[in-house]
C-alpha cells in the first residue's frame, strides 16, 4: 500500500466522509449481529475507524471501543463525536495493542488497501489481539452480496 497517498486521500475527505456516513445506517444490521455474538459490554477494535461513524454506532450498541487510524483529521472528528471511546493514531501494519485484549475487531473497508502479503500480516496481528472466541467482522464494499459469511481459519470460526 502507498500509505502516504492513502493518508492524504482520507485526510482531505475526513469531514465529507463524516457527513456522508453519520446518518447512514447501512452497516447497522451487521453491527447488531456482531454485538449479539459478544459478551455484555464487549471491548471492540475499530480498525481504520476514520471519523468514527461506525465507532459511534458500536458505542451506542454497548461496546467499549478503541479506534485506530492514520488520518489525524479523521481521528479529531472521531474524538469529538465519540468522546467515550479511545482513538489512537496507528498503522494497521504495526498494531501496538495488548495481546488478547479485544472481543471483536471491525474492519470496515480497510484491508483492501493492502497487498495480499500485508493482509496476511495484519490478520495475524488481529488474531493476536482477539481474545479466545473473538470475532473479526471484515466488510468489503464491492459487489452485490449482502449478508454474513463465516470462515474457519486455523481451526477458529
Amino acid at each position: 500500500m502507498n500509505s502516504d497517498r492513502t493518508i492524504d486521500f482520507y485526510d482531505a475527505r475526513a469531514s465529507a466522509y463524516f457527513e456522508a456516513w453519520k446518518d447512514n445506517d447501512l452497516l447497522l444490521p451487521l453491527l447488531r449481529q456482531l454485538m449479539s455474538r459478544l459478551p455484555g459490554h464487549p471491548r471492540v477494535l475499530d480498525l481504520g475507524c476514520g471519523p468514527g461513524n461506525e465507532s459511534r454506532r458500536l458505542v451506542d450498541l454497548g461496546a467499549d471501543l478503541v479506534g485506530v487510524d492514520l488520518s489525524e483529521p479523521s481521528l479529531a472528528i472521531a474524538r469529538e463525536h465519540v468522546p467515550e471511546a479511545t482513538f489512537m493514531k496507528m498503522d494497521a501494519l504495526d498494531l501496538q495493542l495488548p495481546t488478547e485484549s479485544f472481543d471483536a475487531v471491525l474492519d470496515s473497508a480497510v484491508l483492501f488497501h493492502f497487498s495480499n502479503e500485508e493482509q496476511i500480516a495484519i490478520l495475524e496481528r488481529l488474531r493476536g489481539v482477539l481474545r479466545s472466541g473473538g470475532t473479526l467482522l471484515s466488510i468489503y464494499m464491492i459487489g452485490d452480496y449482502c449478508g454474513t459469511q463465516e470462515r474457519v481459519f486455523e481451526g477458529r470460526k
